[in-house]
């Protein structure tokens, strides 16, 4: 019975410190007219991957383009669980509306050389678990992960 209850704590314990490995896989912040999002418009976009073996719900989460204010814009969406290898796109048009499953963040990405910016994903309480800073691109191109969930990043030309 010792073991059962010394188990259980165990889990415990350690599950809030266990981090669901949702990761920031791309920015596009050069779409001029290439990806258009539920309202036909062609806005700027970052896209969340799960590179973990579970489902992880996104509702809570915290999505920025400052890394000073982490928690700048919140996933209010208690419907939205990534499955495992699964992509959800955030876009960013300044709306701060979900309809749907079209997520609009409530701040735009801008390319600048003097003040760049860091888009940055937070867990549920508040922990940065990915930043990566705004480079600038190409129109069409983006700033992504050679491969998805990766370390290295390059740029996407499609």
């Amino acid at each position: 019975m010792k073991k059962i209850f010394f188990s259980l704590g165990l889990v415990l314990f350690i599950a809030p410190f266990v981090q669901a490995q949702v990761v920031i896989n791309e920015i596009c912040a050069a779409n001029l007219s290439q990806w258009p999002d539920n309202y036909q418009k062609h806005e700027d976009w970052v896209e969340l991957y799960n590179k973990s073996a579970n489902p992880v719900s996104l509702h809570g989460w915290y999505l920025s383009d400052d890394k000073d204010e982490p928690e700048n814009w919140k996933i209010e969406h208690p419907g939205l669980t990534l499955a495992p290898g699964a992509f959800v796109v955030v876009w960013c048009s300044g709306r701060n509306e979900i309809n749907g499953n079209h997520l609009h963040a409530n701040f735009k990405i801008t390319q600048t050389k003097n003040n760049p910016e860091h888009i940055t994903l937070s867990n549920p309480q508040g922990l940065i678990v990915d930043s990566k800073k705004v480079k600038k691109v190409k129109l069409h191109h983006s700033l992504g992960r050679k491969d998805d969930g990766g370390d290295d990043w390059g740029i996407c030309t499609a």
